[in-house]
């Protein structure tokens, strides 16, 4: 489990944690890692949704060799977050949901 070093690091856009190691390493790209595990974690609602109207998301999560995801987990998925998601996908590709 990874514990926290350093928290809440003031930066532009709000504040970071800086933890002790990754929260998951695989052996599998990020998209892979995504779908293999649609129906089996809390990241199933987020997998579907990129397969669904992912688009741009989508492609960047596939073309990426390297990094680190923030998803949302499945109880993020209210219905009014699942309705802007619906209502206007180029805000939502653009991670600008709230």
């Amino acid at each position: 489990m990874a514990r926290i070093v350093r928290g809440d690091i003031p930066v532009s856009n709000g504040v970071v944690h800086l933890i002790s190691r990754p929260l998951a390493i695989t052996a599998t790209s990020m998209l892979d890692y995504l779908d293999a595990r649609s129906n089996a974690n809390q990241l199933g609602k987020f997998s579907h949704w990129l397969e669904k109207r992912g688009g741009g998301l989508r492609r960047l999560i596939a073309s990426t060799r390297s990094g680190t995801v923030f998803a949302p987990s499945n109880s993020a998925f209210t219905p009014e977050a699942e309705r802007v998601l619906d209502e206007d996908p180029e805000r939502a590709e653009q991670g600008r949901i709230s």
